[in-house]
């Protein structure tokens, strides 16, 4: 049987992957399908095949993108994880089995098991569909409540106000005190907005050393609520 951890480690991995290709930016843009396949559920050796499609896949050589992720993958993971790959295939975003998948199976979770159906002609005997619970909603320029794996492992609900993405994968952002202290316009006294636009004159320097903006690996973003 696939271990958690490890399809924990592809997806934030694959998350990483999708946020490179659309040049570091956050868009909402998400996985139409991430599906392990594997050759025996009861095998303590399993084998599997990896399914992904992604719209933002659709214009790029296949032959590339498994390239790349495969190496990707040999760099995290342990040798006989990455061993227990047998194939990474890749599909158009816009084929029946992935729409199909889809439909069914919208619920917002971020493991599914997957039983004896037959989608487009393609029998799945026993599945595991992997959905992201970051991609989806993290954008740029959005108020966001997540939740959040801290240094001390355990897990955490925040506010944060969307900024941008570094190279890193450290994801920028306005915390609780920034977004209520700099955007919440509505709810503010008219001195509280003019101090709101003096600290929008400050430097990001300067507003993360007084906790108006933080930054965070993406790795450690376990879900958008």
């Amino acid at each position: 049987m696939v271990e958690t951890q490890f399809i924990h480690t592809i997806l934030k991995r694959l998350e990483r992957y999708l946020i490179k290709i659309n040049h570091y930016h956050l868009l909402g843009d998400t996985y139409d399908l991430i599906l392990f396949v594997p050759t025996d559920k009861y095998l303590s050796d399993v084998k599997y095949s990896l399914i992904i499609s992604a719209k933002s896949l659709n214009n790029f050589y296949q032959k590339d993108v498994i390239r790349e992720l495969l190496n990707d993958f040999k760099e995290v993971l342990k040798f006989e994880d990455y061993n227990s790959i047998s194939r990474l295939n890749i599909i158009h975003s816009e084929d029946p089995f992935v729409k199909n998948l889809k439909f069914l199976f919208g619920i917002r979770q971020e493991l599914i098991e997957v039983n004896e159906i037959l989608i487009s002609g393609v029998r799945i005997d026993y599945a595991l569909l992997v959905k992201s619970l970051v991609l989806d909603k993290l954008a740029e320029n959005k108020a966001l409540t997540v939740e959040i794996m801290t240094e001390s492992h355990q897990t955490e609900t925040i506010n944060m106000g969307v900024m941008r993405i570094e190279k890193n994968f450290d994801v920028v952002y306005y915390t609780g005190k920034g977004l209520r202290e700099m955007w919440k316009l509505d709810m503010m006294t008219e001195e509280q907005k003019k101090v709101a636009a003096q600290l929008k004159q400050k430097s990001e320097e300067y507003l993360m050393q007084q906790d108006y903006v933080d930054k965070r690996p993406l790795d450690n973003i376990l879900k958008v609520i």
